[in-house]
Parts: C-alpha cells; sequence; structure tokens
C-alpha cells in the first residue's frame, strides 16, 4: 500500500459521523412489521405543507426523445377506382372534343370566288368577284337572230370556231347542196361559237373569212353599221341544174349605185369569186357584162360558159342584189316584189 492510499483511508476515518438518534415511532415501526423512518424521511414528514415548487432552474443537456411518427391510415378508396375515373374523363374529354370539332366548331369559309371556265362553274381560291352560280351562266349567250332582209322559205345555220375557219367554205357548199325545193330562197346564216362567245357574222367579218372584196363606196351606202348581221343575208336558190348561192345588202333609201357598180365590174368575179363555191372559176363568155331585164328591173351579167353559172347584180327594192345564175337573179326578184 502506498502512502497517497494511506491517506485516503486515514481522512475517511476521521470524518464525523452523523447521530443516529432512535425514537419510539422507529419502535412501533419495528413491532408493526413497517418500514422504519429513516432520518430523511422524517425531515419530509415534518416539512411544513404547500410551500410552492421551485421550477428546475438547470436544464438537462440531453435533448428529449423525439416522439415515434404514427402511421398515417390508409385510404379506402381503391386504386382500381381511381383508375377507372381518370380512364372515363379520358374517354369523355376525347368524345366531347370529337363532338365539337365535327359538329359545333365554326370553321371559317376560306376565301374563294367563282368563274368560267370551259362553259363551267368553277371555285376558285383566292379574293375575287363572282361570275357564276352554275354552270348554266357560263354557257355562252344565244344572239339575237338576224333579221331577214329578203322573204325565205326557211333558214339553215352553220356554226363553226374561229380556229376552223378554212373549212367554212365547205360548209357552206354543203349546206347549198341540200335539197330545196325548186325557186325558192333559203336564209344561209353563219355564227361563230368560240366557247366563250356566240354571233352570227357581220358582213365585214363574212368579208374577212370568206375573202370577199366590195369596194369602199358600196359599204359606205349600207344601211346598217357593218357590225351588225343585220344588213346583208346570204342565201341558196333552187333551179333545175342545181343550187346557187346569192347575197343582198340592204343600202341606203335614195343611192344611186349604178355607175359605181359598172366600175366595180372589172374586177367583181374575182372580189366575189368564193360565192360561187368552185375550186376555179371558168373562162368567162364575154369579155364585158351585158344588160338584161326582169320585171322592169334592170340587171348586168357576165356567163360561165352557160346562164347556169353567171355573176349577176340588179337594184331591186333599195337592195344590191347579187347572184351566181341567172335563174337566182329572177327568184330573187320575184320574191322582193312578191309575186
Amino acid at each position: 500500500m502506498d502512502i497517497e492510499e494511506s491517506n485516503k483511508i486515514i481522512k475517511k476515518e476521521l470524518e464525523p459521523v452523523e447521530p443516529v438518534i432512535r425514537t419510539m415511532a422507529d419502535d412501533l415501526a419495528v413491532l408493526s412489521d413497517k418500514e422504519p423512518i429513516t432520518p430523511i424521511k422524517q425531515k419530509k414528514a415534518l416539512a411544513p405543507k404547500n410551500l410552492p415548487v421551485l421550477s428546475q432552474s438547470i436544464k438537462s443537456d440531453k435533448k428529449p426523445l423525439a416522439k415515434p411518427v404514427k402511421d398515417r391510415p390508409k385510404t379506402s378508396f381503391p386504386k382500381l377506382t381511381l383508375i377507372s375515373l381518370i380512364f372515363i374523363l379520358i374517354i369523355g374529354a376525347v368524345g366531347g372534343f370529337f363532338y365539337w370539332w365535327n359538329y359545333l366548331r365554326v370553321v371559317p369559309a376560306p376565301a374563294s370566288h367563282s368563274r368560267c371556265e370551259n362553259n363551267q362553274c368553277v371555285v376558285i381560291e383566292g379574293q375575287g368577284q363572282d361570275q357564276c352560280l352554275t354552270d348554266q351562266d357560263c354557257q355562252p349567250v344565244e344572239p339575237t337572230l338576224p333579221v331577214s332582209i329578203i322573204p325565205v322559205s326557211k333558214t339553215e345555220t352553220i356554226t363553226f370556231n374561229l380556229q376552223e375557219k378554212d373549212k367554212l367554205p365547205g360548209q357552206l357548199k354543203t349546206i347549198v347542196n341540200q335539197e330545196q325545193a325548186t325557186s325558192t330562197l333559203n336564209r344561209v346564216l353563219i355564227k361563230m361559237d368560240n366557247g366563250q362567245q356566240r354571233e352570227y357574222l357581220s358582213l365585214a367579218n363574212l368579208s374577212a373569212i370568206l375573202k370577199l372584196n366590195f369596194p369602199e363606196k358600196v359599204l359606205s351606202m349600207i344601211a346598217v353599221d357593218e357590225v351588225q348581221a343585220d344588213n346583208y343575208t346570204l342565201f341558196s336558190s333552187s333551179q333545175a341544174q342545181g343550187n346557187h348561192l346569192g347575197l343582198v345588202l340592204e343600202l341606203q333609201q335614195g343611192v344611186d349605185l349604178i355607175e359605181d357598180l359598172k366600175i366595180w365590174e372589172d374586177t367583181i368575179k374575182y372580189d366575189l369569186e368564193p360565192l360561187f363555191l368552185e375550186e376555179q372559176i371558168p373562162a368567162s363568155l364575154t369579155e364585158e357584162f351585158q344588160d338584161n331585164a326582169y320585171r322592169n328591173i334592170a340587171i348586168r351579167y357576165m356567163n360561165f360558159p352557160g346562164p347556169d353559172l353567171s355573176i349577176d347584180y340588179a337594184l331591186a327594192a333599195n337592195k344590191l342584189v347579187i347572184t351566181t345564175s341567172r335563174e337566182s337573179m329572177y327568184a330573187a326578184i320575184d320574191v322582193l316584189l312578191g309575186d
């Protein structure tokens, strides 16, 4: 044993011992088998009651234990029901959108307009003014039927396209060669139809297509403006030797073209050669025009090589009549003067 441990034992033995006081209460407790009252308990028993309790001034350095987290109660809504509800909502949303898109949605009409193409009313995208509503609106307007300036038995119409104008002489020859009652006149109308416009040929257009030439003096004496088709009548006449073509021009009142027509005689057979409907005019029997008369109407004529093929012209009832045979001239004068 070292010195330090010996000192500790000595100090312990030297500490004062608290005296134990024996009381009668302790003795009674021993007799009644009760726990003896210790000096500390005796002090607590003797301490006054209702003393104020001092709050603990010294806090423990230890942190209080965290309360255990209680598990949240699980929801009673089944997952399957939630998924079904979401699915139903999606289907309803898709169906509602489809119905709105096809039946309720107001779709603004795209800008467009209608116009005529190839006699049909078609819709064209873009801004513009409507030209038609139906195909009927795109049909060419039928021109007014020209008034015949000479009485005729019937009217035959030739319709042609301007792009096929070279076929017009052949069509004209076919019409003239149709069966026709003897000594009758049939009017021949020529109508141009280019798909967008229809019109009857004026004298100027007829002359340009058939290559007819008229003196300026004659054209200036025509009664109606030459852009119209009412100032002339093209006709066919029937006779035993075949049908022939003739032309009647309506002149202004009181004009005298005798001298001007005699000047025209030098070139008239060439200027009016297409009216003969022949590939080539045969040679004339005479070099100059001859005089003739029928029902007091003076006639100037030239035969090739007989009277069934000639060029005759006359002024009758303020009209210039030009025919390609003597019989057709007589028939024209008869209908003009009346039988």
